[in-house]
């Protein structure tokens, strides 16, 4: 695949990620949907991660929908920060350091498989805020 054929690819897909956040951010700031912050920091981080590491390795073009993703995914914690869940629970913070603490083992592992479970379980503390809140506000 040609260099200009990957940059379009690449343009294409930030485009279609731009796009697909529109109605979220409309929710958002019609007061529709209030999300919840720590989720989206653990996303941010995990997208975060992934970016740098593909970065690294010289993703390229094919690296930028994650980069945009992720810069998306921080502009929503800081919205959530203001326009979001306000009501933060005692699980909501043990999610949020479990996601956290999750990060050591998967920095030290070099075993791919082992990472993979690692951010899936981390990827999971991160919905679970957003899951209670779902539960108890299902309209938001």
């Amino acid at each position: 695949m040609s260099h200009e054929t990957k940059t379009i690819i690449g343009v294409i897909a930030v485009v279609i990620a731009f796009i697909s956040y529109i109605p979220y951010f409309r929710n958002i700031f019609s007061g529709k949907t209030k999300p919840h912050a720590f989720s989206w920091l653990v996303w941010c981080m995990l997208n975060g991660i992934a970016f740098a590491g593909q970065i690294k390795d010289k993703g390229g073009s094919g690296s930028w929908s994650v980069g945009f993703t992720a810069l998306v995914m921080l502009i929503i914690f800081f919205l959530a920060l203001q326009r979001g869940e306000k009501h933060i629970t005692n699980f909501d913070w043990v999610c949020l350091i479990a996601a956290v603490l999750s990060l050591i083992p998967w920095a030290l592992t070099n075993n791919p498989l082992l990472s993979i479970v690692i951010i899936t379980i981390i990827d999971a503390f991160g919905f679970l805020p957003t899951i209670r809140k779902t539960f108890y506000k299902p309209n938001q």
